[in-house]
Formats: structure tokens, C-alpha cells, sequence
């Protein structure tokens, strides 16, 4: 295919040397090249769905549940009253629709062949999910610290908009953010600051100061001078994560996603003999097995955390055993979602010893 692809660009070139006359008749003839190309990846689809179909529709189905769930709790909590809702539950559910959408994400990544790409957006729900379990497991102080994860979020957000400015200055496009806007946002990030200290600018500065009231390995790295920007996410995960399972599983799945993120190309490629790299999207069990099962059970997290926040005491109603149940329901799928994973790469070891 790449071989046919230049020789139509030398041809169009010619003596004159033409590129724009090369590029065009590419264009004119893409239909050559496009057509083949995407019948072989829609065969490679077809292998994809062939070999993971059950573990796929199981983590769909989870998906499907567990959007339901939400619904039916964000309209409950929505009903009940604007004056009611705390701010720890307002920002639980923008984690969990943020999640959601992630975990769409890496099912449909994983349907198109690209693991690599699904392991990197699974690191964002891993995020996401640790995010939401560190509001949910705050307790009386869940609203204290839904707030100033909030309130975060806005102030990145004006950041970004400052950025805008700044671009469509030098560009020389309409100002549609004005100074007098600016300065507005510059107030308003002030007045946190002198709330929530300097910390509140680091990275996950909302959380500095439940962990520091909270985590003692956190304060004693924080009395030590190594957290002078505030914490890491590596301190909200080992905060989170006492009822793990496995702790180092989740850090080495969090590691290589990290290499997938920041575009290691070992975490796109493989080599055939040590010297040509598989190039394009495949279906390393190995690398969907792992991570489609690590995306259902943090889906199942996010859900329980953000409709059943630890420590809360909800009402005793038939709405509440309903929700419970369905979560319960949904926590099911998770755990058939996660054995589908695993036994299709134990099929696929006892078809090649076969």
C-alpha cells in the first residue's frame, strides 16, 4: 500500500517536480487507496469483535446500567430540592458523567483495534474514578471538599480562558474576553487564595488540606518540605486505595497507561525480530484483557461512589433499597464483565497449545 502510494506521487510529480499537482492527484485517486484500507481494518474489527464480543457487550451492558442508575439518582436529587443538593454531591455527579463518557471511550478504542489508545483513556477514568473516591470517602467533610474541587475547576477554567485572550490578541481576533473580565477572574482566583492558601493553585491544591487532616504518610511528607505545591495523584490513590485488592496492580496498570498518555512509543509499537515496528491498531490480548477488566471495575467504583458516598446515612426508603439494588445489579456485570476479559485470553492460550 505505501509503495502504491508513492509511486502515484512520483508519477504525479514527473520532471516538472510539481507537488501541488502530485498532492492533487493522490486526492483525485484517494478512493485507491482509502477504500483497501479501511476494508482491512474493518477485518481486523471483525477479529476484535470475534475474539472479545461477550467481554464487550458485558462492559456495555455495565455502561448501560449504571448510566440508568445515575439518572434515576440525579433525578431524585434534583427533585428534592436545589437548597438540598451539597456541593459534594454536585461535584460527585459531574465526575461521574465525566467517567461515563470516558468509559465509552475505551470500549469503543478497544472495538477499533487502537489498546493503546484505550489503556490512555483509561488512565483519565482511573483519575476521574480516584477523584470521585476521595470526595465520597470525606464524610462530614464530603461538602468541604466537593467545593474546593469545584472551585478548583473554575479556576482552571478561567486560566484557560486568560489563554484564550492572550491567543486571539497575538492573533489579532475579536477580544471577546475583555480586560475588565480578566481582572474580574483575577479577583476571583485572589479571593480563593486568601480563603484556601497559595497551595490551592497546585494541581490537586483542593485536596492539601483534607489530606493533610487525614492522611498522616501526606503530612508527614508535607512537614518534610516535599509537598510545597500541594499534592500529588499518586497521594490521592494511596489514600483511596486501602480496599484494593492488589495496590501494585493498579500502579503498574497506572504506569504503563502513563506511557500510552505521554506518547512513549513503546507503549504504541511492538517489534517483529527486535527490528521492524508493528505499525497501526492489533489486538494485544494481553493489553485488552488487563485494562478492559480494570475499566469495568473502576466503572463500578465511580458509580458506588458517587450515588453512595462512604459514611453518609441515607434515608431508609424504598428509593434508596431500589438504587442499592440496582448498584448491586451493576456490580454483577462488573464482575461477569471482568471474568469475559480474562477467559478470552485463556481460550486464545488453549487454542495455540491446541
Amino acid at each position: 500500500m505505501e509503495n502504491a502510494v508513492l509511486d502515484l506521487v512520483r508519477e504525479g510529480l514527473g520532471e516538472s517536480g510539481d507537488s501541488v499537482a502530485a498532492a492533487w492527484m493522490l486526492i483525485d485517486r484517494r478512493n485507491d487507496f482509502l477504500i483497501p484500507a479501511r476494508a482491512a481494518h474493518g477485518t481486523l474489527q471483525a477479529e476484535a469483535l470475534d475474539r472479545w464480543a461477550e467481554a464487550f457487550d458485558l462492559l456495555d451492558l455495565e455502561l448501560l446500567m449504571f448510566r440508568a442508575v445515575m439518572s434515576e439518582h440525579e433525578e431524585t436529587m434534583v427533585n428534592s430540592g436545589e437548597d438540598d443538593v451539597g456541593m459534594g454531591a454536585l461535584a460527585l455527579n459531574r465526575l461521574f458523567w465525566a467517567g461515563y463518557v470516558t468509559a465509552n471511550e475505551v470500549l469503543t478504542l478497544f472495538r477499533a483495534g487502537f489498546s493503546a489508545g484505550a489503556l490512555g483513556r483509561w488512565r483519565a477514568l482511573h483519575e476521574i474514578t480516584t477523584r470521585a473516591e476521595l470526595i465520597s470517602q470525606a464524610g462530614m467533610f464530603m461538602d468541604d471538599i466537593g467545593e474546593r474541587y469545584l472551585e478548583h475547576e473554575n479556576l482552571r477554567g478561567r486560566a484557560e480562558l486568560r489563554l484564550l485572550r492572550t491567543w486571539l490578541k497575538t492573533g489579532g481576533g475579536e477580544q471577546v474576553i475583555t480586560r475588565d473580565l480578566t481582572r474580574s477572574f483575577a479577583q476571583l482566583d485572589n479571593e480563593l487564595v486568601d480563603r484556601y492558601g497559595n497551595i490551592f493553585r497546585g494541581e490537586y491544591g483542593w485536596a492539601h488540606e483534607l489530606l493533610l487532616n487525614s492522611s498522616a504518610e501526606y503530612e508527614q511528607r508535607f512537614q518534610r518540605a516535599e509537598r510545597l505545591r500541594g499534592p500529588t495523584f499518586a497521594d490521592l490513590e494511596r489514600h483511596v486505595r486501602e480496599d484494593y485488592d492488589d495496590p501494585r496492580w493498579w500502579e503498574l496498570l497506572y504506569s504503563e497507561a502513563s506511557a500510552a498518555v505521554h506518547g512513549s512509543p513503546r507503549a504504541v509499537s511492538t517489534y517483529d525480530s527486535g527490528v521492524r515496528p508493528h505499525r497501526g491498531p492489533d489486538l494485544e490480548a494481553m493489553t485488552i484483557s488487563p485494562v478492559g477488566a480494570a475499566t469495568a471495575r473502576r466503572l463500578a467504583s465511580l458509580a458506588w461512589g458517587c450515588t453512595v458516598p462512604t459514611g453518609s446515612e441515607p434515608d431508609e426508603t424504598d428509593k434508596t433499597e431500589a438504587l442499592m439494588q440496582m448498584l448491586e445489579a451493576g456490580s454483577v456485570l462488573c464482575g461477569v464483565a471482568e471474568r469475559a476479559f480474562r477467559e478470552a485470553v485463556e481460550d486464545e492460550s488453549v487454542d495455540e497449545e491446541s
